[in-house]
């Protein structure tokens, strides 16, 4: 039967990358897992995980060679699906496409556009009285100084105008 532990009594102490994490991390990592699921899978913490890489990128002789083989791992595991993508789709030009629009989003990718219009596809108008009734609705600005902003332009002391994007 698994022992039960109780975290009011758990010491406390720092994690540290012992070879046993470092074997079990980049294992999980060329298996597919993502980085941050094979840290949990190993009982580090993501934040720990992530400082580890950090460091490691930032050439910390003791974390350099871990951030290196971690990147290998994925590369790795990427390298296999990739194989196995091929192998799987053999000349079928779906699998190809597939395989280009992910790994090159920007160039090849499908773009989804929507565009927001009002009646018959023509503009949304929309009234000075409407504008002032949103943004006394966000609870930011009163009437009294909504009228003062359209009359003068003076920004009320701790407000910003709303910004409609």
């Amino acid at each position: 039967m698994a022992k039960k532990i109780s975290l009011k009594n758990a010491s406390l102490e720092p994690i540290t990358l012992t070879p046993k994490i470092y074997e079990d991390i980049t294992y999980s990592v060329k298996a597919g897992n993502t980085p941050e699921n094979a840290s949990k899978l190993a009982s580090v913490p993501v934040k720990i995980f992530s400082d580890w890489m950090a460091r490691g990128e930032r050439c910390e002789p003791e974390y350099m060679a871990f951030a290196i083989e971690i990147n290998r791992s994925i590369a790795i595991a990427e390298d296999r699906n990739v194989l196995r993508l091929e192998r799987m789709g053999g000349s079928d030009p779906k699998v190809a496409e597939w395989l280009i629009e992910r790994r090159n989003r920007k160039e090849w990718g499908n773009v989804d556009r929507h565009e927001v219009s009002g009646p018959d596809g023509g503009p949304i108008e929309m009234t000075v009285e409407a504008v002032k009734r949103i943004w006394v609705e966000s609870g930011k600005w009163t009437v009294p100084e909504i009228r003062e902003y359209v009359a003068h332009g003076t920004i009320p002391e701790g407000k910003s105008v709303p910004k409609f994007s």
